[in-house]
């Protein structure tokens, strides 16, 4: 009895004094997990090997040479269109490509962090580590993030053009955000269908007077005429439809105008990194280990976000399910969590949505104990990302080498720094085949063509290889040795092919480590001195440089 009294008299009217606190000081309190989200991302931040293939296509782009890779080439080597056109600005502003990338990554963390509707949420999303960590790395995830926490946030402002506006834009970050397009048409088309059928009722006097007043206030209090949405022919109420939409129907009609442009550039709807990394058909075993991983590591956070999307009344968790049965149809992807981050934002509001309606219902049914648990549960949700297993830390190069996941900030963290140091343009004599972690070699080397040999992302045949078994997601198509002859390959920045043991070694001395590439000739060159033709003449000016060396003449 005293515990109880103490938990009515004391500590309920605490929590509820608290709560009503940062409810009514939110412009004050925002602050607070923003500033942790910006320096919690700048203390993160790093960049991925595979922006470097973005930034290739960037500075081809600005330069004149057309969004490319190779050039003369056109292949669509990439998936982030929009933030590749974006990256392009840092030529003319004078601003570092992997500096521009990580400050705009992190300006649309902040923006994504300010969607949130509670400090709560912000809360919660701040703890979330993986989404400190792809706020950077140089690829388009942050972006894609914010545009659909915006469109999720235009979606409970019943803003429906801001909607269709914002999802149409995230065709064009990924292509995935196609899902996310035909559900905000579907989801305002719902909506708007739904509304005249309840209106015309309204007016065929089938409800109530307080039900009038209820679906009045609900969906006519911004409409000027509330008989023209009586509408009895669908036809006529697809053309209000239309009407109601018609701003984000123009600006969608431009982005799909753009996407088609794309399409006739590349002669081909789909980007090749498809084709290299999904066009294989479904991999659900690796698409199950993703999902796996990421629960393994964020038990609690992972539990509560899976109850959360499922039992949400929302007509929106249906577009997170799609995605992430999409997800699971092409097995994730070989960054851990890279694919599950875009839509935490969304997953953590549909939890604090059910938690909340859950606690109404637990204060009515138990009134001395529900109100407590339900606040001890919301608390929990709130700080739960805070807990990590660290699978990844403790084991992670075991699970590299088993499923191909891995955690790629802990190979990059030193990538794109200042301080290393790169020979520029020393390869712009060879025809090279870079694997991964090489693509940083491509861009600030710059060799004439480049073949992205461990998947296809830039090469068209390579990509559309049929493959017998699957492997490590991402890297399950490795160039053949054929192939390299014929792509005329100069020079291979790998010494894992049988067929060139007997060939020379290229020895790069970079920031202190030594690299052992191999020449790749069909002459067989045994001695590039004496030889008089300009590959040879190519490789000996090479070598004039002290960070490179031959061996195995």
């Amino acid at each position: 009895m005293r515990l109880q009294k103490i938990i009515q008299n004391y500590i309920l009217p605490a929590i509820r004094n608290i709560s009503y606190y940062i409810d009514k000081n939110f412009i004050l309190l925002f602050w607070i997990p923003l500033v942790f989200g910006i320096y919690q991302a700048f203390q993160l931040s790093w960049i991925a090997d595979d922006s470097y293939i973005s930034f290739v296509y960037s500075r081809n782009l600005w330069e004149g040479n057309g969004l490319v890779f190779n050039l003369g080439e056109k292949v669509e080597g990439y998936t982030n269109f929009l933030w590749t056109i974006l990256l392009s600005l840092s030529f003319p502003l004078g601003i570092r490509i992997e500096d521009l990338a990580n400050y705009l990554g992190i300006i649309f963390y902040c923006l994504t962090i300010l969607t949130l509707p509670t400090v709560y949420s912000m809360i919660c999303f701040v703890f979330f580590y993986h989404g400190a960590v792809f706020a950077t790395s140089g690829l388009e995830t942050s972006l894609y993030t914010f545009l659909l926490a915006a469109l999720y946030r235009s979606f409970t402002k019943k803003n429906w053009n801001a909607m269709i506006a914002l999802a149409s834009l995230s065709v064009i970050v990924r292509p995935d955000g196609i899902i996310f397009f035909l559900g905000a048409v579907l989801l305002s088309l719902t909506y708007y269908w739904e509304k005249a059928k309840l209106l015309k009722k309204v007016y065929d006097s089938n409800l109530s007077t307080s039900e009038k007043v209820e679906s009045q206030n609900l969906f006519v209090k911004n409409s000027n005429s509330n008989s023209d949405l009586i509408l009895n022919s669908p036809i006529l109420k697809f053309k209000k439809y239309i009407i109601s939409i018609f701003p984000s129907f123009i600006f969608s009609t431009f982005i799909g105008l753009v996407y088609i442009a794309k399409a006739i550039y590349y002669g081909n709807i789909l980007p090749n990194t498809f084709y290299a990394k999904a066009g294989s058909g479904e991999y659900f075993e690796q698409g199950f280990q993703y999902f796996y991983l990421f629960h393994k590591e964020y038990i609690i956070f992972s539990l509560f976000l899976l109850v959360g999307i499922i039992f949400s009344k929302s007509k929106f968790s249906w577009l997170l399910i799609s995605y992430l049965l999409y997800v699971l149809y092409v097995g994730g992807d070989f960054m851990f969590a890279r694919f599950i981050v875009p839509i935490i934002p969304i997953a953590i509001q549909l939890t604090f949505d059910l938690l909340k309606e859950s606690k109404i219902t637990w204060s009515q049914r138990f009134k001395n104990w529900g109100k407590l648990v339900s606040i001890f549960v919301i608390v929990l949700f709130t700080i739960s990302p805070i807990y990590r297993s660290g699978i990844l830390a403790k084991d992670g190069m075991r699970i590299w080498k088993d499923t191909g996941i891995a955690e790629e900030r802990n190979f990059y963290k030193n990538l794109g720094s200042r301080k290393l140091v790169y020979d520029i343009d020393a390869l712009q004599n060879f025809r090279v085949a870079f694997f991964g972690a090489q693509a940083h070699f491509i861009y600030y080397l710059r060799p004439k063509y480049a073949l992205e040999s461990a998947t296809g992302l830039t090469d068209y045949q390579l990509a559309r290889t049929k493959l017998q078994n699957r492997g490590k997601i991402g890297h399950e198509k490795t160039a053949s040795f054929e192939l390299l002859l014929e792509r005329n390959i100069d020079l291979v920045l790998s010494n894992h092919y049988p067929e060139l043991s007997s060939y020379p070694d290229l020895i790069y001395t970079w920031n202190g480590n030594t690299l052992p590439w191999k020449i790749l000739d069909n002459t067989k060159y045994t001695d590039f001195e004496k030889e008089n033709s300009q590959y040879s003449h190519d490789i000996s000016d090479l070598i004039q440089n002290p960070h490179f060396s031959l061996k195995g003449k």
